[in-house]
């Protein structure tokens, strides 16, 4: 709306669009079951539009940036039957020109002046409408949405690229976007020099520390990042305060120091993943800054120590309950070949006791035996730091934090549940969830949740989550509309089974899912993780055996196991790499513990 918003400009085009359905609703009803049209897919666009040149728009604040070599392309697709694909195909042209004597870039066949494509399958995202907007209502929503299609071209310098996009429909029709052209600039000028963000080092290495700064930060902004061209970083790298947004990114608050707004981010020195390059942006309250939409990127170069390393640690409590700590929390490494000796204490948590073997621990003590190294909590969070020590007494170079959220035991987490149509046979349900702050599975249509008898099916979401945003759907196709605010446990049906279907909320009593175990939240490290995981549950006093299940995203189990007690180290070598589900039950005590596993 490029005169700002007035009237009903925001339902018009869904208005329009919800006629011509309508329409196009009467002949697919009339021809159940054939479909002969491809996807529809809008004209595809990138951004920077000229990547590796210099930039000047209002996404830069009118000021003159340098934009990155690497840039996105994003498209709209939909297709009535649902999309298997949508794939981004591009190649490089050998000699850098598109002669008009020649069609060979302008031709899917192309030929000899040109490379073999390249395929990228691209990103999918449902989109939503914004609810945080005071100035738009839209209390008309459209009847079908098309995903939002985004993949990234990088690496690519001084070369003129041919693409295109390819959507393929569950019924096998393509849809071919017309291809088209850009030729890539070296993207290699230094930000101005009156530049908003900072950062020293210049040129870091991997044993150093990077101070980040922003002139114009607040109490309120956010560093979103991730490494080597956008990758969660290891939880060993995550400053206090940090947290996960997606399976590509994290946030991390700014903190004033010295009348400057900053984050200190590194070393990044752990084995357990080496890192090239930190990717940010800025999260103010008033937008983003992207560097003008080439994001920020840190070089990292690689030094060699013989220091050991380990990782932070992440726990959730209850008020006023332990934890006690084991060797396999801390995750040592030696390059060298030592062996682990202990922690040393650099700091206490603020609230919450640290002890050992009973009695309280000090800065700078040396604790040679962890078993003996127990948190217990208070009624808030808390935090302690510490550097791990190796048998020749050499320290790591990181500083580690273990992190303790305290939760109020009464603190009841959310369930949603959803009473699966009778007509999508023995697909389970699937669920898309989000917050404000971002998605919470990595890839559309999320995940299949948990059957739990008499057709419905239901999930859990952590006790920090107070407020959710669900979609369920039948592994994508067909979808419920936006279900948005969820604040409380609460059971959902079908209320028009067709497109973009809306759902009633029923009293659970009647469902006798209440009468079920409440399924729990367990804490499951290292995440990703390559070979085995260790797993902690409540400490409830149950001591028999406990029968694990990792269930893949069509709701296959494809591990079980049995273990005892509250701590466990399960082998998943074998998985291939992932997302899974871990659910633990103990029908005994009819106790329930689910969580999410990420498999390398």
């Amino acid at each position: 709306m490029y005169y700002g918003k007035a009237e009903d400009m925001e339902v018009k085009p869904s208005m329009t669009g919800n006629i011509a359905i309508e329409y196009a609703q009467k002949v697919i009803d009339a021809n159940a079951g054939t479909d002969n049209t491809a996807p529809s897919v809008f004209i595809p666009q990138r951004f920077p539009y000229n990547p590796g040149e210099a930039g000047f728009s209002p996404y830069t604040g009118y000021k003159k940036v340098s934009y990155s070599s690497d840039f996105h392309i994003w498209t709209f697709a939909y297709d009535v039957s649902g999309l298997t694909s949508v794939i981004l195909k591009y190649r490089i042209d050998l000699d850098g020109k598109n002669p008009i004597s020649s069609t060979q870039n302008d031709t899917y066949a192309g030929g000899s002046e040109v490379e073999p494509w390249q395929n990228i399958e691209m990103t999918r995202q449902p989109m939503a409408a914004d609810p945080t907007d005071p100035e738009l209502n839209f209390f008309i929503l459209p009847k079908a949405k098309a995903d939002l299609c985004y993949a990234e071209i990088a690496g690519i310098k001084d070369k003129l690229v041919d693409y295109y996009v390819e959507a393929t429909d569950t019924k096998g029709n393509i849809f071919k976007t017309p291809i088209q052209h850009i030729y890539i600039r070296t993207g290699e000028s230094q930000l101005p020099a009156d530049a908003n963000v900072s950062w020293t080092p210049a040129k870091p290495s991997s044993q150093e520390t990077i101070t980040i700064t922003c002139k114009n930060a607040t109490a309120a902004s956010k560093l979103h990042w991730g490494v080597n061209s956008w990758d969660a970083p290891d939880a060993a790298y995550r400053p206090e305060g940090t947290i996960a947004v997606s399976e590509k990114a994290v946030e991390t608050p700014f903190r004033l120091t010295e009348g400057k707004w900053q984050v200190v981010l590194g070393p990044f020195n752990n084995p357990s993943q080496a890192v090239t390059a930190v990717n940010f942006v800025i999260k103010h309250e008033s937008g983003w800054d992207n560097n003008g939409g080439s994001d920020y990127l840190i070089s990292v170069s690689a030094t060699q120590t013989s220091n050991p390393t380990g990782t932070n640690i992440t726990q959730n409590l209850d008020q006023n309950s332990s934890y006690t700590f084991a060797q396999s929390d801390f995750n040592f490494a030696s390059s060298v070949g030592n062996s682990f000796k202990g922690i040393r204490i650099l700091s206490l948590p603020a609230a919450g006791a640290l002890t050992v073997h009973g009695l309280n621990a000090a800065v700078n003590q040396l604790i040679t035996d962890v078993s003996l190294l127990k948190f217990t909590a208070a009624v808030s969070s808390a935090s302690f730091t510490f550097k791990i020590v190796d048998n020749a007494n050499l320290e790591s170079d990181a500083i580690y934090t273990a992190t303790f959220t305290v939760y109020d035991p009464t603190q009841q987490a959310i369930t949603v549940s959803f009473k699966k149509p009778a007509d999508w046979g023995t697909i389970p349900v699937y669920m898309w969830a989000w917050t404000d702050s971002g998605n919470l599975f990595p890839a559309w249509p999320g995940i299949a949740i948990t059957d739990t008898g008499n057709g419905w099916y239901s999930y859990t979401f952590e006790k920090s989550i107070t407020s959710i945003n669900v979609i369920f759907s039948k592994n994508g196709s067909p979808q419920s509309a936006n279900i948005m605010g969820v604040t409380q446990s609460t059971c959902f049906e079908t209320d028009n089974p067709t497109g973009n279907f809306t759902v009633k909320e029923v009293s659970c009593s009647t469902t006798g899912l209440w009468n079920k175990p409440v399924a729990q939240s367990i804490a499951i490290y290292p995440q990703p993780v390559k070979s085995e995981f260790y797993l902690n549950l409540p400490n409830t006093g149950y001591c028999e055996e406990y029968e694990l299940h990792i269930v893949d995203l069509n709701g296959k189990t494809v591990k079980q196991a049995c273990f005892t007690g509250q701590m466990a180290q399960i082998n998943c070598e074998n998985l291939v790499g992932g997302v899974y589900v871990v659910r633990i039950v103990n029908d005994r005590k009819n106790e329930i513990y689910t969580s999410r596993l990420v498999k390398l």
